[in-house]
């Protein structure tokens, strides 16, 4: 109705990025002529599956990637032990996630900018969008963002959705290492 109906604004064309295969059938059950750009799998772990086999350790999971990935996660999170403890705080109020969201800003911002993909309008939308979010949601499990530090000191940023029993990696930030040894998307 909002795409079609009376009062509809004119368009041509929209685009959905990160469309989910019910979207997509939303949108074909309302006659609207659909082209697929792309397709892209997410990586997906079943946390479930892998407690039924009694894996509960971050050594039992990275026992079950490849030896390059493991390698670089054990590598990473030694590295980053040298630091100090690694410790990861969860934001508990809207407040606090959107400080954490800000850190995310901060860093996605400064990576668009050296990519030469930086617009301004479309970013300040895009975290207005995410700090409205995380306003209503955050109490209510709805999202989750985590700040993990290595000796006190940040160095990455997580943000994800939560539905039904699922955790959704949505965005991080992670501070640019010298050491390209330190893998904190790891």
């Amino acid at each position: 109705g909002a795409l079609r109906g009376a009062g509809a604004p004119r368009w041509g064309e929209i685009s959905v990025k990160n469309a989910t295969i019910d979207l997509e059938s939303r949108l074909k059950m309302s006659g609207l002529h659909l082209h697929r750009r792309s397709i892209h799998g997410s990586a997906y772990v079943d946390l479930a599956h892998l407690r039924a086999k009694g894996v509960e350790t971050i050594d039992g999971y990275c026992a079950g990637l490849g030896g390059n990935t493991r390698s670089q996660i054990t590598r990473s999170i030694k590295l980053y032990k040298e630091r100090g403890a690694l410790m990861v705080d969860w934001a508990a109020t809207p407040t606090e996630g959107c400080a954490y969201l800000a850190e995310i800003e901060k860093l996605q911002r400064a990576k668009w900018q050296a990519r030469g993909k930086f617009n301004e309008a479309s970013t300040d939308y895009f975290f207005s969008f995410h700090r409205k979010l995380i306003s209503r949601t955050i109490e209510r499990g709805g999202v989750e963002l985590a700040r993990i530090s290595a000796g006190g000191k940040p160095f990455a940023w997580i943000y994800n959705f939560v539905d039904r029993g699922c955790v959704l990696f949505n965005s991080g930030g992670f501070i640019v290492e010298s050491d390209n040894r330190l893998k904190p998307g790891l």
